[in-house]
């Protein structure tokens, strides 16, 4: 539309320069053109707003047919849906058939549609009314499924303009309601223009009609946005420019859910409903993280880590020291206390490697955990793995000669190298040769020389430490690294026996 409004493009500082009487400050946050998509249709999203949104029930067969079932019947009578995937069902492995929908509704015809769009489902009413039998021609490149040589009510591509040609054709204004539905979904996403193809959406509306419907809604609505900017632009944007272009809009918004609300809808079905309604999503509250988007860090960070199951359980506030008897608890006391301490100060300056040894089950595992679980929290990155599982990526990258393959956990050896913290459970359970002692040492001297903190806990002793693996290796573990004895008897037996 041509507004004979001039722009220009200019930076910050030129932009202050500027004499002009509105200025919007955005507090930091980021602005970017519109995003333009250069292939779809329009109408036929505009239209799929209106159906039963399959794809918020895909989880099974029977999630998808609840979902039908809560459908009310619109157009010409028919229960429509859109948005099912036989792929993601956990309770069939297949698509719905005819006998299925048939437990929907065997008085009206029900047509599920695919998330591809290549694809649909009916009831048996609907091949009754569609006159689908079994000896129905084939239709050329495409498929009437028979099941025992009885169609089954799935159909695919060009088959099923068969049932699309059933449903009454919506009227002008009706597709004008489409389009704009779509669009404010489109919007809502940053979607600010599109090429579509709309022609083939609706084979009994002719194309001059949904030419029509595009026309009278340019001449309705794109005069809003010029009259914003003209407005804006000549300083004429008083409160009666405001006040008149919000009406405009209100009255079009309820048109939009007048109709949404006819075929069965929430007014607001189109809106975008947020997860978190603070930051909108975007995971930021103007420059500041919102607390939506640490949670996600925090539990990607958990997952990463490798401490999914084990952080539910293992943390300081569920060790118990009544397991633990005379100068072993106070021993255990006083690791419980330092651990916590360095877990709560942790820092990108933190150094600090601990050596946890001990015999099995004394709680080194769950110590290890707890630390990870706070470090994590605090925002830090943190590897937790056994000792096994890490010799692995390096013997990956090794024999990938070099070229940085990640494990089939995500990992690589340089972020094994470069992480916040690595954890590394039961040193000593691994297969000793000269490979895995090599690689060990190289962990280790490099984080050291990084300045990267380091726990690892082994059931060893000192003397097999010093005798299993190399002085190296040795003199590094008990000169760089702080050393904490677990003492005690086996808590796992004592649990047992309990």
């Amino acid at each position: 539309v041509d507004t004979g409004v001039e722009y220009l493009i200019v930076d910050n500082e030129e932009a202050l320069a500027l004499d002009t009487d509105a200025r919007i400050d955005l507090q930091g946050a980021f602005v970017c053109a519109g995003f333009n998509d250069s292939h779809m249709h329009l109408l036929n999203f505009g239209q799929a707003l209106t159906l039963a949104p399959l794809h918020q029930h895909t989880h099974s067969l029977e999630d998808m047919l609840n979902c039908l079932r809560e459908t009310p019947a619109v157009r010409g009578g028919w229960i429509l849906g859109r948005g099912w995937n036989q792929d993601y069902f956990t309770d069939e492995h297949r698509m719905p058939n005819r006998w299925d929908l048939d437990q929907v509704s065997d008085e009206k015809p029900v047509c599920a549609v695919r998330a591809c769009g290549h694809a649909l489902s009916v009831n048996s009413k609907a091949l009754e009314m569609l006159g689908i039998t079994a000896g129905t021609p084939q239709p050329e490149g495409c498929q009437i499924v028979l099941e025992n040589g009885e169609p089954n009510g799935i159909f695919f591509d060009n088959a099923m303009d068969l049932v699309y040609e059933a449903f009454p054709a919506p009227c002008k204004e009706e597709l004008k309601q489409m389009i704009r539905a779509a669009c404010s979904a489109l919007n809502a996403y940053g979607i600010t223009s599109v090429q579509s193809d709309d022609y083939c959406v609706f084979r009994n509306v002719p194309w001059k009609t949904v030419n029509d419907a595009y026309r009278e809604l340019e001449e309705a609505l794109a005069g809003t946005g010029a009259r914003i900017m003209q407005a804006a632009f000549s300083h004429a944007l008083d409160e009666a420019t405001i006040a008149s272009i919000r009406e405009d809009n209100r009255i079009l918004r309820e048109k939009r859910g007048e109709l949404l609300k006819r075929y069965g809808f929430p007014a607001d079905y189109t809106d975008i409903h947020y997860t978190c309604e603070a930051c909108s999503d975007t995971g930021y509250k103007g420059i500041e993280m919102c607390s939506c988007m640490r949670r996600e860090l925090i539990q990607a960070g958990i997952e990463s880590a490798g401490l999914a199951s084990l952080i539910k359980t293992q943390s300081f506030d569920t060790f118990r020291l009544d397991f633990y008897e005379n100068h072993d608890r106070i021993m255990m006391e006083s690791n419980v206390k330092r651990l916590r301490q360095f877990a709560q100060t942790f820092s990108a300056d933190t150094t600090e490697s601990w050596l946890f040894f001990g015999a099995t089950g004394l709680g080194k595992t769950h110590l290890s955990t707890a630390v990870a679980g706070v470090v994590i929290s605090r925002g830090f990155d943190v590897i937790y793995d056994s000792v096994q599982e890490i010799l692995a990526v390096y013997e990956e990258d090794r024999f990938s000669h070099g070229e940085g393959i990640q494990h089939r956990r995500g990992r690589t050896v340089e972020s094994l190298m470069d992480c916040d913290l690595l954890i590394m459970d039961d040193l000593g359970t691994e297969l000793t040769n000269q490979f895995t002692v090599s690689s060990l040492y190289s962990m280790i001297n490099t984080r050291i020389n990084r300045g990267k903190s380091t726990i690892i806990n082994t059931n060893l002793t000192q003397s097999e430490i010093r005798s299993r693996y190399t002085d190296r290796i040795a003199s590094r573990l008990f000169g760089e690294y702080k050393p904490l004895l677990f003492r005690g008897v086996d808590v796992r037996a004592q649990k047992l026996q309990k």
